[in-house]
């Protein structure tokens, strides 16, 4: 669960997550901008910052109320970093190890086994020619901070977005589409290496064209990520209102024409947006019928990849 406020965010994840569970334990995480929170320098604990941020919110303080720590209470600067150097003569660090952006997204996972695909090919070639240079491994460097780049630039989006509660749903709404169709450039190329045998299909992702991309593979879904990033960032630099920003951002949506009605991302006031096999079969009808070219392909193949249990 996370709640979301003006400068940060607070997520709650339950260790006993499912129904046999025993276990009432949960990890509790404050997210704050360190630009609009900066650290305390007067000797406050982590604990008293803690609580004086949750008792701003009602709602927050109430859920918490009573909850007791298992563990020592921990702080840390900036969530950031990233490493100048991710290979070198017999070694590479892939995931947190290479760099760090922001887990609200938990991109981190999806982009280590990206770096993981990009490196196995690579690891398994050199193991056959007996060479593990710094050389052979650089494009797998360069995939990395491509990664961490658009991370980035998601994190700041999203970060920015939380200077108001529309201006956030209208991001939340852009990444919407992104993931609605992220997931069928991969799972195409699987479904061709299970059909074939072959992984050409996975190693020509490392050359789409925005690579990092929680859609890395479509122009228009990339070029509004990047508007709707303008919008978020004029905001949070005091050039544009909140409100003008999210109407912005809301009808790119609106208008895209590789946004689908049976996403039901063109309202707004939208708050619950579930995948079924309806949506699924008017996707697919729309595919065939009226979605633009660039796209409709991708659709028709990402759905028979799920269809035949390869998603």
């Amino acid at each position: 669960m996370h709640h979301l406020f003006d400068g940060g965010y607070l997520c709650v994840i339950p260790f006993g997550n499912h129904e046999a569970s025993t276990n009432d334990t949960a990890s509790v995480v404050l997210t704050l901008d360190a630009n609009r929170f900066p650290a305390p320098d007067d000797g406050t604990t982590a604990e008293a910052e803690f609580w004086k941020v949750v008792g701003r919110f009602p709602v927050l303080a109430e859920q918490l109320a009573g909850v007791q720590p298992v563990r020592d209470w921990s702080v840390s600067a900036r969530n950031q970093y990233a490493l100048d150097q991710t290979v070198g003569d017999g070694w590479c660090a892939i995931g947190d190890a290479a760099g760090y952006v922001d887990p609200f997204i938990s991109r981190s996972l999806s982009t280590a086994l990206e770096t993981v695909g990009a490196l196995a090919w690579r690891l398994l070639d050199a193991v056959r020619q007996d060479d593990f240079a710094t050389v052979r491994f650089e494009p797998v460097a360069r995939l990395t901070r491509r990664y961490l780049d658009a991370n980035d630039r998601l994190a700041a989006m999203f970060l920015a977005g939380l200077r108001a509660p529309e201006l956030v749903k209208s991001v939340l709404f852009v990444l919407e589409v992104g993931f609605r169709y992220g997931g069928f450039p991969t799972m195409i190329a699987y479904s061709k290496l299970r059909q074939t045998g072959s992984d050409a299909a996975l190693r020509e992702l490392e050359a789409a064209a925005y690579v990092g991309s929680i859609l890395p593979t479509h122009a228009g879904f990339n070029e509004m990520f990047d508007a709707a990033g303008r919008e978020c960032a004029a905001v949070a630099a005091g050039e544009l209102d909140a409100a003008t920003a999210s109407k912005r951002i809301f009808g790119m949506v609106r208008d895209a024409e590789f946004v689908p009605a049976a996403f039901k991302l063109r309202d707004p006031s939208a708050r619950f947006f579930r995948i079924t096999p309806v949506t699924i079969a008017r996707l697919a009808l729309w595919s065939m019928r009226g979605a633009p070219p660039d796209i409709a392909p991708l659709i028709r193949a990402g759905i028979r990849s799920v269809l035949r249990g390869e998603g």
